[in-house]
């Protein structure tokens, strides 16, 4: 092994500053996106137990927050998968 301990640090750290140097990976709008549906699923099953327990005859209301749950949900699944998908690119897109 040629070279000292001093040298092999140096270019560790110039490794280490070119991997940091790098664009940060578009994240944070998915997992924001899906955090954000989340809580609407949260408010919207609040509601639906609400009607359930009050209002059960109410079919419209009961469909109605049925459609926005299953549409908050896939909203879910979606950015969750741009995050994925994102996180297992590893910069490579």
């Amino acid at each position: 092994m040629s070279g000292t301990v001093h040298e092999f640090a140096a270019g560790q750290q110039a490794r280490l500053s070119a991997q940091s140097q790098s664009p940060p990976l578009p994240i944070e709008k998915h997992i924001v996106s899906a955090a954000l549906a989340a809580e609407r699923v949260r408010a919207l099953a609040a509601q639906m137990l609400l009607v359930l327990q009050h209002a059960p005859r109410d079919a419209a209301m009961v469909d109605r927050l049925q459609d926005d749950i299953i549409a908050a949900w896939s909203d879910i699944y979606d950015h969750h998968g741009a995050y994925r998908a994102v996180i297992e690119c590893e910069g490579q897109a």
